[in-house]
């Protein structure tokens, strides 16, 4: 009897070894073909391998669907030892092991059912493998679960189901040896690679599991590198993995740096170098905009502020001068004689003059945590007293509405047919004698969309959003176009509005990099004041031809 027991057992061995070989074979072929189903499906759909494989790669025989015991390759029905056979070296949270009294299993997280399982935490009491879909590491609780509703809505939320909400308060990131096994599989202190040798798994993922970072693109928006001029200036402190950079390239996962966020401080040194990283509501980038970090309320020489003042501060990143004629004026005073303006003690000019801060708020990067939300998702200029239904209400906190609308800019001749020379100042800064029709030098007080914004930027239209924030038409001009020809859809190359031959684009200028702006579509002179073909206007309004012309110029409908 015990010899055919033996006989039996050395079967099961076999079996499973050879199993063994088999799962690593066919994981091949699975994962060939899952790759190519992701290759048909796109980037957002990644099947789940496990079911690419075929029931025998882990089960002794094919479960009937009802079948809630089914047998495992493995012997004494070792579902730990099955996973490794593929999962080899994983570590993530402890198996094997039988929770303690003070730890509430739910129902929807299954400890083992049988042999060496039995009551145990193993691989497959948080990990779903029975699902087509692969997302959220295969996690149960998901979105992903056959047939059923998700329960959890983020990683942290599956361990307090079982460990309580205290559990994910406390943070690994103390000087605390009893929490290294958050991170570490063994004892840091013994090993000559720390990462290679103790860390679980890849350090991002294994950062990602609490924080969720990476798939929120998180490290693009703070990525110094973004910023070619400092790319060379890459401090040697800063940790890298295989020429790498990691979430602890920037963050020390022991703590104690003394910052937000646990940052390396030379990693905020250097990032203060960028201006491609934006520091508004970081609350610890001070020192992009100051020499020194100030203490709380200082203004004036003992902000430190870079440059020796706001206007050359903000315009080392933004560049918003008014050469570039895409700002309100600046270092300009108000006018004692001025019928429309009445400066409002809300938006304080700087030593008597109008500068990014009398109408932008500073006060929102100057912050000692997160806030709850994002100014800028709701204000996304920082407008002093902002948000405003309509963008250019701020102006008439400083010009008189019923004065601004008296005048209309558009109407440039008398009843007479005479030019009024005065409602070129709208725009241009040259004289009107000097404007000519054709001229290169139009002399514009500011970029053609910005000026046009000032006004219209409530106007519900096909170049505005709703909110008036964002103009859609006001892009680079697309490079292709899409077109029918011998009843075929076929893409046209196209370098610009010129080279598309069956409407007469000449109508439609570009601005001189290529830009779609608003006196692509419109004409804004009023009709009579231009002659040429080219500055007409068509249907009596400010269009340059009609509006289903001018849509399939570009667009084909």
């Amino acid at each position: 009897m015990k010899k055919i027991n033996l006989c039996l057992l050395l079967l099961v061995f076999v079996l499973s070894v050879s199993s063994t070989t088999s799962f690593a074979q066919r994981k091949k072929r699975g994962l060939d073909s899952a790759a190519g189903k992701k290759a048909e499906t796109g980037p957002q759909i990644t099947p789940n391998i496990h079911m690419q494989l075929g029931c025998e790669s882990c089960h002794l025989t094919r479960p009937k669907p009802d079948d809630k015991d089914a047998k495992l390759l493995m012997p004494n029905n070792d579902v730990v030892e099955l996973c490794r056979s593929c999962h080899e070296g994983a570590e993530h949270h402890k198996v094997n092991v039988v929770p303690s009294a003070d730890v509430k299993i739910p129902d929807f997280l299954p400890l083992g059912k049988s042999g060496a399982s039995e009551g145990k935490v193993v691989c497959s009491t948080c990990h779903l493998v029975h699902v087509e879909i692969a997302s959220n590491v295969l996690l149960r609780g998901f979105s992903d679960e056959a047939g059923g509703q998700p329960i959890l809505k983020k990683r942290l939320d599956l361990c307090n189901k079982c460990h309580g909400e205290e559990f994910t308060k406390r943070s690994p990131h103390v000087n605390d040896e009893k929490l290294c096994g958050f991170c570490h599989s063994s004892d840091p202190k013994k090993a000559k690679d720390v990462v290679k040798e103790t860390i679980k798994r890849d350090i991002i993922e294994l950062c990602d599991f609490c924080h969720g970072s990476a798939q929120g693109g998180h490290f693009i928006q703070v990525n110094p590198f973004a910023d070619k001029a400092i790319r060379n200036e890459f401090p040697t402190t800063l940790p890298v993995i295989d020429g790498a950079m990691t979430c602890a390239t920037c963050h020390n996962g022991h703590g104690n740096t003394g910052t937000m966020y646990i940052l390396r401080p030379d990693y905020i040194s250097f990032a203060v170098k960028s201006k491609e990283i934006n520091p508004h509501e970081k609350g610890l980038f001070c020192l992009s905009c100051h020499d020194k970090i100030p203490a709380a309320g200082a203004k004036g020489a003992d902000a430190f502020i870079k440059f020796g003042n706001d206007v050359a501060m903000c315009n080392w990143c933004h560049k918003a001068s008014q050469d570039k004629g895409d700002h309100h004026p600046l270092n300009v005073g108000e006018s004692p004689n001025s019928k429309i303006t009445k400066m409002s003690k809300d938006l304080p000019l700087v030593d008597g003059k109008v500068t990014c801060l009398t109408c932008h708020e500073r006060k929102f990067e100057c912050r000692a945590e997160k806030p709850k939300e994002n100014i800028a998702d709701k204000n996304p200029n920082y407008l002093i007293g902002g948000p405003y239904d309509k963008k250019n209400e701020i102006c008439y906190k400083c010009h008189i509405r019923a004065e601004l609308e008296k005048t209309n800019p558009h109407k440039m001749l008398d009843d007479k047919g005479n030019q009024i020379a005065s409602t070129c100042k709208f725009c241009h800064s040259l004289p009107a004698e000097k404007l000519v029709e054709g001229g290169k030098n139009p002399g514009l007080i500011g970029e053609v969309n910005f000026l046009c914004i000032l006004c219209h930027a409530d106007r519900d239209h096909p170049g505005t959003k709703m909110d008036g924030t964002q103009p859609r038409h006001l892009v680079k001009f697309a490079n292709e176009r899409q077109t029918v020809a011998n009843g075929k859809i076929i893409t046209v190359k196209i370098k610009s509005l010129k080279d598309l031959k069956d409407v007469n684009t000449n109508l439609l200028p570009l601005d001189n990099a290529g830009n779609i702006t608003c006196n692509t579509c419109h004409q804004v002179h009023q009709e009579g004041l231009l002659k040429s073909e080219k500055n007409k206007r068509v249907e009596g309004k400010m269009w340059r031809m009609s509006q289903d012309e001018l849509c399939n110029t570009c667009h084909s409908f």
